[in-house]
């Protein structure tokens, strides 16, 4: 992932906020580099981008997460199943 001194950040109320790259945004969404880098082609996930750089926030990976599960709690796609704790 490399030197964070060439990262860019953006200015938040609190202060300066690390950008993630695809790498970093795949490992924080537990996903494939690859798939990340499918959905942002596929222009499906939110992203800046810095001539061919692409940059993710920490805040626009959740909201699209949360976003996501909305969308699909509502059409019934949604199932929670969490499997049970054998004693």
């Amino acid at each position: 992932m490399g030197d964070d001194r060439n990262k860019p950040t953006i200015q938040d109320g609190g202060g300066l906020r690390k950008v993630l790259d695809s790498s970093e945004a795949a490992e924080y969404l537990g996903i494939s580099y690859w798939l990340i880098r499918k959905l942002v082609k596929e222009k499906k996930i939110p992203h800046y981008k810095i001539e061919s750089k692409t940059f993710f926030t920490k805040e626009i990976l959740d909201n699209y997460i949360q976003d996501h599960l909305e969308k699909e709690k509502k059409s019934g796609l949604l199932v929670y199943n969490p499997q049970k704790k054998k004693n």
